[in-house]
């Protein structure tokens, strides 16, 4: 299905509804409505259509988006990006190792921004199955008898499709189908559509449908699109009246803060070429670059002996401490299990095992990012319900005594209760007044640990752990957690075969914030001017001068660097930031 919605919000989602409705597979969408904020990347979406965009930053207006039906076997990919604003190319794979192309390309009008870039593209086409669809704004009367004028570049069109031998786009589509068909059955489930469709929507689509078809238009498009806009208003009216609790008011808040999701563009590997297009290459890169760049060459062997600083006080969990933290979980997302929290409430008194595989689904880093690269992305693991239980019960004993015993550092703050990023800038704010009460020059500089979770060497947690004086059922358990774990990737429909993962925190689960920072604890201790906030460290530097100041920052710095390289941590030196306080002129 192809339409051109002239910018319109209404227009562009009633051309997703209407593909929804008729079982549409593939939308090609030209002049779609976008934000006027073109940084937000933000455009009409609909919950079973994915979505491909011509550009990896919106510099300019895309002119052309394309949609397709989730859940149907199809698994397409985007091999070019950022060729025009007017054109999106898709591949989808037509088995034994073929594929076919889907080019949705809109060619603006004369007195627009980039007349005829539409049909550059178009006529340079390669010679390999290709669909073509779009809005070529030509006018000839091989597709339109009533014309009165042809357009000059219309024969250029036509001269390509007699030199090509170009099918009518009927049986392009037909052979399309009868691919699809022969190699995945089609689901028999049909999603719920978009939430503000309602039975007066229906009902106008119908009858403007009914009446473009007799040629006897009158109101029917007024009518319809009123409808609509009814519809949407009644829609989010009565959600706004039905937010009673903070709950609804955050759901609220949060509709302006959604980023869009755009399906992920060709990735750039090792040759710094964006060359990796097709999903299972992807995965493999992603793989590679985000859960296998810390390797066993940097860890310790497990035997390592170490002296434990004091002696950790542990209880025994008590049956309503099991009960809250595995079956009191208001919301989480399940695992490759599928099995979620009701379930567990429901059959809690038989279910007793623990999960240790994991999807792990790949989101996007919010900010302005070049998509190409693999590490503006995210892993995020899906892990068991069931799992997380035990997880947030060991968690919890672990925050409370990391806390109790001191076992942080004093300005370490994250996955710990009455330790809060609003404590932690107060006490770096207060230091910074003081500093320039007294006429003295205050100076921070920042690092980032790199990786994180990703970079946690289980070894040299356990040896961590022992040197702290955790229980040795404690270490036990967190052996345990770390050993055996294997996970498989989800990247635009395209699910990885299972594989190991051999170190590192599983991002999702809850004993992964706290067992980090007893990771990385010992660097917070260099000094007693470092602030740490999760993967986030800061050191404070006063001094009488600049010159003195930025002596200091670049001495507690490779004090840093040097204990990280000793200890197997590493730290994204690209992300480093220095800044000065000073009231001197």
């Amino acid at each position: 299905m192809q339409a051109n919605v002239g910018k319109g919000s209404n227009a562009n989602s009633i051309a997703l509804q209407l593909a929804h409705e008729n079982d549409i597979d593939i939308l090609l969408v030209q002049e779609p409505w976008v934000f006027r904020d073109l940084a937000a990347r933000g455009s009409i979406s609909h919950p079973n259509f994915m979505s491909f965009s011509p550009l990896s930053e919106w510099h300019t207006r895309p002119r052309a988006l394309t949609f397709f039906r989730k859940s149907r076997g199809i698994y397409p990919y985007q091999t070019a990006i950022d060729l025009s604003s007017d054109c999106v190319q898709i591949n989808i794979s037509a088995g034994r190792g073929r594929r076919i192309g889907i080019w949705n390309l809109y060619n603006a009008p004369a007195n627009c921004i980039g007349v005829g870039d539409g049909l550059k593209l178009l006529l340079e086409l390669p010679d390999s199955p290709e669909f073509v669809g779009g809005d070529f704004n030509l006018r000839h009367p091989a597709w339109d008898s009533y014309i009165t004028s042809t357009s000059k570049e219309s024969t250029a069109l036509i001269d390509r499709a007699r030199e090509k031998d170009l099918s009518e786009a009927k049986n392009i589509i037909q052979t399309i189908h009868t691919a699809l068909l022969a190699s995945c059955p089609r689901s028999k489930r049909k999603g719920k559509g978009t939430a503000w469709w309602n039975k007066e929507c229906r009902a106008a689509s119908r009858s403007y449908c009914v009446a473009r078809r007799l040629g006897r238009l009158g109101n029917e498009k007024r009518n319809f699109r009123n409808a609509v806009r009814r519809a949407k208003k009644e829609y989010w009216d009565s959600r706004i009246e039905k937010a009673n609790n903070m709950s609804n008011v955050y759901k609220i808040v949060n509709w302006h803060n959604t980023a869009p999701y755009y399906q992920t563009p060709p990735l750039k590997g090792h040759s710094g070429i964006a060359d990796v297009q097709c999903p299972p290459k992807k995965v493999a890169l992603l793989h590679e670059v985000l859960l296998s760049r810390h390797t066993e060459a940097t860890d310790i062997p497990q035997d390592t002996p170490t002296v434990a600083r004091r002696t950790i006080p542990w209880y025994s969990f008590t049956e309503r401490e099991v009960f809250r933290a595995t079956c009191r979980v208001t919301s989480s997302s399940p695992g490759e299990d599928e099995i979620t929290d009701p379930v567990l409430r429901l059959s809690w008194p038989i279910m007793r095992q623990l999960f240790k595989r994991a999807e792990v689904v790949i989101l996007p880093k919010p900010g302005k990012r070049d998509r190409s690269l693999p590490k503006s992305y995210r892993p995020i693991s899906l892990l068991s319900c069931l799992g997380k239980g035990p997880e947030c019960l060991f968690a919890r004993r672990f925050s409370y005594w990391a806390t109790k015993c001191n076992i942080l550092a004093r300005d370490q703050c994250c996955a710990v209760s009455r330790r809060s990023a609003t404590d932690l800038t107060t006490a770096l704010l207060c230091d910074m007044k003081d500093a320039l009460a007294a006429g003295k020059v205050a100076g921070i500089v920042s690092v980032d640990v790199k990786g994180a979770f990703d970079g946690v060497l289980q070894n040299r947690l356990i040896h961590r752990l022992r040197s702290q004086g955790w229980p040795v059922n404690v270490i036990g358990w967190v052996k345990s957690f770390l050993l055996d774990r294997t996970a498989k990737i989800l990247l635009d429909q395209t699910v990885s075969d299972t594989f190991q993962i051999l170190n590192g925190l599983p991002q999702g689960s809850p004993s992964s914030p706290i067992l980090f920072l007893l990771f990385v604890e010992p660097v917070l201790r260099i000094t007693k001017s470092l602030f740490g906030y999760a993967d986030d460290i800061t050191t404070l530097e006063i001094a009488q001068d600049l010159g003195e100041c930025g002596f200091k920052l670049q001495a507690s710095l490779d004090k840093t660097l040097q204990w990280g390289s000793e200890n197997g941590i590493q730290f994204e030196i690209t992300k480093t930031e220095v800044q000065y306080f000073h009231q001197k002129r």
